[in-house]
């Protein structure tokens, strides 16, 4: 990704936890008897193999197998018992990591989002919030049940033969040591293969979005091509890091392994001198094998650490940036407003070198119609985010009644508003469901009102479903103009007292523009207007028109006002920036 902008509070991720605080130790707690009910086995092997076996005891043959097949039974309940209420535990807090990221992404301005590849965002989404809550949950219970038992195993080993478990755990050390020593190669390839994931889900999804532009080029052998040079760089990688996964667990195995060789040789002998009971032999061999799974497992939650902090890393690189706009506390919720628009010696640059607004002052009155026009680059859609609040002013200030828009609650203030502008983002759905969007309040004949008034029924035609029609994945199922009709209904429905016009007819022929005409009219009647556009018949409808050059407002005036030559609104049309 490119250079992060500055960065807040240090995320963090442990307190996802705190809610599930009594489940959480609900669960460890199964995990305490469980993993105590398994250190019983053992001695009740030992003692039936001296006390009973060797011993002839047949009317004690039958009380150890079924203390083993009670503890067993009793084993197995709490299992069940631990594996549904950490499915519980463990689904909630990656849904609330999950609900915490995306509502962070929705506090960033659209400008956050134009500058980021969305397939880089879903796998932070989903794998890295997955691998940071099986951490989270899985790697701290594991780290606590794992070290019980190493604690268990080694207390009741020692009680029966100390010198010969402590010559037989001498390996341990170095299992523990040598798969701590992958933990730099495993890091490096996890970040690799995380950015891997991110370019292939990202070029898939260029290419679907695309598609229309990809066929028109004859481009599909060298989208494949991205695509699995993508792919066989992530494979072996993933060859790679499997190798090293391997040996990062297999070598320790091995020297568990030695362990055993150790017990059975050593131990052997001392029996078969008679230094040490049978049954003793066999209870320690239980007891080895008993930690062997535990310290092995104590490697994998290492690496699967490493893995964590790669993963936590990448959260956090999106997680900890600041919005562009950021609330103040105590803001006021807006209720209604009036619609005067001010923005006083207002000041704004994406660059510091490069002011793209400077001492920008203007107003619209409420019920006011005003067309702002201008070359391309002149900072009409800066314009058009900073009263959406998408962007804050460097320096001055905007004003809605007279009220900081900073003081104003984002949300609420943009109830009152409606963005009609070039292109209509549709999501995927009904025709219905996308107009219902801008007011899911609305009631259906409100709803089937504003359709008619855009002339949508007809622009749909007789053989489709209406407005039940389904338009695709970014409204790809609908026409340029229809998408713009739906847009159009949708700020109808919303009924804005700040209305913004963001060529809100380019997709619409002029027979069509008439047609809605009418429909417009309607939502400017009693909107404070906005209107941006290249075309002189819409212009010719407002009560003053700005020009905007270098940042500045350079005239102003009432249509028939700047239609005389020599105007800088005369030049524009002259120059083809405003087609007639």
């Amino acid at each position: 990704m490119s250079k992060m902008p500055p960065t807040g509070p240090r995320y963090g991720w442990l307190r996802f936890l705190r809610p599930y605080q009594m489940r959480l130790a609900l669960v460890l707690g199964v995990l305490i008897v469980t993993t105590g009910l398994g250190l019983l086995q053992p001695f009740f092997i030992q003692r039936l193999i001296d006390q009973v076996l060797l011993e002839g005891r047949e009317d004690l043959i039958w009380i150890f197998p079924v203390a083993i097949l009670t503890i067993a039974t009793i084993r197995f309940g709490l299992g069940v018992f631990h594996a549904m209420m950490y499915a519980s535990v463990t689904t909630r807090v990656l849904l609330d990591m999950r609900v915490d990221f995306v509502e962070h992404l929705q506090r960033m301005s659209p400008r956050f989002f134009s500058g980021t590849r969305f397939g880089d965002v879903i796998i932070r989404l989903n794998r890295d919030l997955t691998q940071l809550q099986e951490l989270s949950t899985g790697a701290l219970l594991g780290f606590a049940s794992h070290s019980l038992t190493l604690v268990g195993v080694t207390t009741a080993a020692l009680l029966y033969q100390p010198k010969l478990f402590l010559i037989c755990a001498i390996p341990f050390p170095v299992a523990l040591a040598i798969g701590f020593s992958y933990r730099g190669p495993i890091r490096r390839l996890t970040r690799t293969l995380r950015q891997l994931a991110a370019d292939l889900a990202s070029q898939v999804m260029e290419t679907l979005s695309g598609m229309r532009t990809v066929k028109t080029h004859g481009r599909e052998r060298g989208e494949l091509a991205r695509f699995l040079n993508i792919g066989h760089q992530m494979l072996r990688k993933v060859l790679q890091f499997q190798r090293t996964r391997a040996m990062a667990s297999g070598l320790p195995r091995l020297c568990l392994v030695i362990s055993s060789a150790i017990l059975y040789s050593y131990g052997g002998l001392m029996v078969v001198r008679g230094e040490m009971p049978l049954g003793v032999l066999v209870a320690l061999g239980l007891y080895l094998g008993m930690a062997f799974a535990p310290l092995h497992a104590l490697v994998e939650l290492y690496l699967q650490l490493v893995q964590g902090k790669v993963a936590l890393e990448r959260v956090r690189e999106i997680r900890e940036q600041l919005p562009e706009v950021i609330e103040v506390d105590g803001a006021t919720h807006c209720d209604s407003i009036g619609a005067t628009i001010e923005l006083d010696a207002v000041q704004f640059s994406y660059h510091p070198d490069q002011p793209l607004l400077e001492q920008l002052s203007l107003r619209l009155d409420p019920s006011e119609t005003v067309a702002l026009v201008g070359a391309s680059g002149a900072g009409k859609s800066t314009i058009v985010d900073l009263l959406l609040r998408f962007l804050d002013p460097q320096q001055g200030q905007i004003r809605i009644d007279g009220t900081d828009l900073k003081t104003l609650q984002s949300a609420s203030y943009r109830r009152h508003l409606a963005l009609v502008s070039t292109e209509t983002f549709l999501f995927h759905g009904s025709i219905r469901d996308n107009i219902l969007f801008g007011k899911p309040s609305a009631t259906d004949e409100e709803m089937r009102q504003a359709a008619i008034k855009v002339g949508l029924p007809a622009a749909l035609g007789a053989d489709s479903a209406g407005l039940e029609t389904i338009v695709g994945e970014r409204g790809e199922q609908l026409s340029a103009g229809q998408k713009q009709r739906v847009g159009i209904a949708r700020a109808l429905l919303r009924e804005p007292s700040f209305l913004i016009l963001d060529e809100a007819t380019a997709h619409l022929d002029l027979a069509s523009d008439r047609q809605i005409r009418d429909a417009i009219a309607e939502l400017m009647e009693d909107a404070t207007t906005l209107v941006i556009t290249h075309r002189v018949s819409t212009i010719a409808d407002v009560d003053r028109i700005l020009v905007l050059d270098q940042g500045r407002i350079v005239e102003q005036g009432t249509p028939k006002e700047l239609m005389r030559a020599g105007t800088a609104f005369q030049e524009l049309l002259e120059r083809d920036q405003i087609p007639g």
